[in-house]
């Protein structure tokens, strides 16, 4: 029991408080979607690829892993949560026949989400602050299953995951800036109100810690007008009386202020969509697109569409997720200042050059792109194939697949 109690203490005495804290909690899924069941696949995965990473001390903020969670939230003020979102995981069989081949692809996609946890009346509430998309897909020639023990799919997915993480996560994180920021609260008629506190990049449910001369007191923003919400017993009452306080809050740089979030994909051409009935379009747009736009640098919230977030009242959305021990939580963020909507708007083939040996195919795609009120954009992308006469399985839609996933590439990257 006594070992208990000093762990955390002595892993917190340990932690360099010069860089900010963020605490590790592990993997979630949609919690209604049954094709992610592989999240007890990717919890060990991801605690794997942090240890190591905590251990090199190379993030920019000190990492808190999961055992040690709940103790070290209670021993740090305003701690920030990251935890991985399991977005899509799709497993594509292929046979060729004529050339004895069955080619497996398999497409990943997460979120790496950063937020904020408070208690309410109905459970506990997170307020996602920031999210890293993060999407790749990768094929090999062997026969792989579906299921989630089979040892070659789990060799796959780790090396995808792997890739990443050590990448893309590496280097998207070293760009997300974690500051501590001062902040004034102005009191009147028994309520505390933050002022401007979404100048200053915050958002509803986030955590402020007040100083006093009586001492330090967490509270949580709750509604539009910057309302306080307190933890503790008569402190509001304490700083109502004095008038006002001020505090410190935790601030992602750029992350609340210019945010971007793909909130819907229409699949509007009939082709498209009877050449890709069988496969999940929309969401993997819907993540290919986000996964490039955080790519070139923008602040990118998970996607709304091909996910089940819901609107509440307030304009948030929130969805609830399952974690990897079966435990369901509500995740909320604010509306995003950006939103765009794709289209998938046309598909086209044809032989352009041909002789007896070979063929040369012309291939087509057409996609609109929309960012809020504005008046939808149609692009062309076009890519062709050599084919060579009777001796090749030659199947359109894996060159429609490649040349949708450049061009949303090409779409969410324009102009960068």
């Amino acid at each position: 029991m006594l070992m208990k109690f000093l762990l955390p203490l002595l892993l917190f005495a340990a932690i360099s408080f010069a860089k900010p804290l963020v605490v590790y909690t592990g993997v979630y899924s949609v919690s209604e979607d049954k094709s992610l069941g592989n999240i007890k696949l990717f919890a060990p995965m991801f605690f794997e690829i942090f240890s190591k990473w905590q251990e090199s001390n190379s993030l920019p903020f000190d990492l808190i892993l999961e055992t040690d969670a709940e103790e070290t939230k209670h021993l740090a003020a305003d701690p920030l949560s990251m935890a991985i979102l399991v977005t899509r995981d799709d497993l594509q069989i292929e046979h060729f026949k004529r050339l004895g081949v069955t080619k497996t692809t398999q497409n990943l996609g997460f979120s790496v989400l950063f937020y904020q946890s408070r208690k309410t009346e109905n459970g506990t509430v997170n307020t996602i602050l920031a999210a890293l998309p993060l999407n790749s897909y990768m094929s090999n020639e062997k026969p792989l299953s579906t299921s989630e023990k089979d040892p070659d799919r789990a060799v796959m997915t780790k090396k995808i995951a792997d890739e990443l993480i050590r990448n893309r996560f590496a280097k998207r994180v070293r760009k997300l800036g974690i500051d501590e920021i001062e902040i004034a609260t102005e009191c009147s008629e028994g309520e505390c109100r933050v002022k401007d506190f979404k100048k200053k990049g915050l958002e509803i449910g986030q955590s402020v810690t007040l100083n006093t001369e009586q001492g330090d007191f967490e509270a949580y923003i709750v509604d539009a007008k910057g309302s306080l919400e307190f933890e503790e017993n008569g402190a509001k009452e304490l700083i109502s009386s004095v008038g006002e306080a001020k505090g410190k809050a935790s601030n992602l740089k750029g992350y609340s202020e210019e945010t971007w979030q793909v909130v819907n994909v229409e699949i509007t051409s009939k082709k498209a969509a009877k050449l890709f009935q069988n496969e999940p379009t929309q969401a993997q747009i819907a993540q290919w697109y986000s996964d490039f736009l955080s790519e070139s640098g923008k602040a990118v919230l998970p996607p709304i569409s091909g996910l089940k977030w819901t609107q509440n009242s307030m304009g948030y959305t929130e969805m609830i997720l399952a974690s990897a021990d079966g435990d369901m939580e509500k995740f909320v963020m604010a509306p995003a200042r950006y939103k765009v909507t794709l289209g998938f708007s046309g598909v086209a083939n044809g032989v352009v050059k041909k002789n007896t040996i070979e063929e040369i195919w012309a291939y087509k795609i057409w996609l609109t792109n929309k960012t809020n009120n504005q008046k939808a954009k149609e692009e062309e992308f076009t890519t062709s194939k050599k084919v060579t006469v009777q001796s090749q399985e030659h199947r359109e839609i894996d060159v429609f697949r490649d040349l949708l996933h450049v061009s949303v590439k090409k779409l969410a990257t324009k102009g960068e």
